[in-house]
């Protein structure tokens, strides 16, 4: 139950997406990185902010804060 609500059936986006498409023309599993700008701007816009994937931060001033939440 990995949403923490057991009603609710949980999925994949890789799912979702080719629940859309011809069955005939399914596509391959979607990795993290392909989803992930796409997800920012979407989240950003809902909740009127700006999001940042860690993967981005690569500047001096955050890669301490990246490298602390990557190894946490």
């Amino acid at each position: 139950m990995p949403c923490g609500l057991q009603d609710k059936k949980m999925t994949s986006i890789s799912k979702e997406l080719n629940n859309l498409k011809n069955k005939n023309d399914l596509m391959e599993e979607i990795s993290v990185e392909e989803v992930l700008p796409n997800l920012c701007k979407s989240f950003g816009k809902v909740f009127n902010c700006n999001v940042v994937s860690l993967y981005e931060l690569n500047d001096e001033k955050n890669l301490q804060l990246k490298n602390a939440i990557l190894n946490f």
